[in-house]
C-alpha cells in the first residue's frame, strides 16, 4: 500500500521528536512504581496514559511543519495519488496514538504483574475514552491543517499543535480529579454508570472510525483541488 510509504516519510521527518516517547514511557513507569494503592493506582495509570497521549497529539502535527514548500512539491511528484498521501499522513497520526497505547498497556500490565497495580473496569473504560478523544483531536487537527495548507499557515500550525494538546491534557487531569473515589483511591461508580461509560466507549469507536474515513475523503478532495 503506497500510503505506508508516506507514513514512513513522516516518521523519518520527525525522528528527532520521536525520542520523547521513551522519556514519556519512563515517566509513566516511575508514576506507576512510585504509586501506592491508597493513592489510587488506577488514577496513576490514567494520568500516565494522558501524558503519553498528550505527547502523541502534540507530535502528530509535526510533519505539517517539517517540510518546506520545496519538500511538499517533491512529495507531490512521487508516483502516488492524493488518497495515498492523505491516508499515509492519517496513518502516521493514528499510529502515534497506537504506539502510546502499546507503551501504556505494556507498562500497566508489567506493573500489575510485579506490583499488583491494576485497573478497575470503570478505569479501563475511561482509558479507552481518553484514546478515542485523542483520535478525534488528531482527526480535527489534520482536517483543519489540510484546509489551511501546510505551507501557508505556520501561525495556525503552531496554534493547532499546542492548544488542543494542552486542552486535552489539562482537561483530562481536571476530569480525573473530579471522579468520585473511595478511601482506597478506587473509582466509586455504580454498575449503571459503568454500563453507560461502556456504551459511550462503543459509540465512540464507531464515531471515530466514521470521522477518520470522512476526514480522509474531505482532505483528499482538498489535495486534488489545491495547486502547490
Amino acid at each position: 500500500m503506497k500510503a505506508l510509504y508516506f507514513t514512513r516519510i513522516d516518521y523519518l521527518s520527525t525522528k528527532v521528536q520521536m525520542k520523547i516517547f521513551p522519556f514519556m514511557a519512563l515517566l509513566f513507569a516511575v508514576l506507576l512504581i512510585g504509586n501506592k494503592r491508597e493513592e489510587g493506582s488506577g488514577t496513576v495509570v490514567m494520568v500516565g496514559l494522558l501524558y503519553m497521549m498528550f505527547a502523541a497529539v502534540a507530535i502528530s502535527t509535526t510533519p505539517f511543519g517539517a517540510g518546506r514548500s520545496i519538500d511538499v512539491r517533491f512529495l507531490m511528484t512521487l508516483p502516488a495519488n492524493a488518497v495515498s498521501r492523505v491516508a499515509g499522513r492519517f496513518l502516521y497520526g493514528l499510529s502515534l496514538l497506537g504506539i502510546s497505547l502499546v507503551f501504556g498497556v505494556v507498562l500497566a500490565v508489567g506493573c500489575q504483574s510485579l506490583l499488583g497495580i491494576g485497573l478497575t473496569a470503570a478505569e479501563g473504560v475511561i482509558c479507552l475514552l481518553v484514546l478515542e478523544t485523542a483520535v478525534l483531536l488528531v482527526v480535527l487537527e489534520y482536517t483543519v491543517l489540510y484546509l489551511v495548507g501546510e505551507v501557508r499557515g505556520p501561525y495556525i500550525l503552531n496554534l493547532i499543535r499546542i492548544a488542543p494538546a494542552m486542552g486535552f491534557f489539562f482537561g483530562g487531569m481536571e476530569l480525573t480529579e473530579e471522579l468520585p473515589r473511595g478511601t482506597d483511591g478506587a473509582l466509586l461508580l455504580s454498575g449503571e454508570a459503568v454500563g453507560i461509560l461502556q456504551r459511550a466507549a462503543g459509540c465512540g469507536l464507531a464515531i471515530a472510525a466514521i470521522l477518520v474515513c470522512g476526514a480522509v475523503c474531505l482532505c483528499t478532495y482538498v489535495m486534488r483541488r489545491r495547486d502547490y
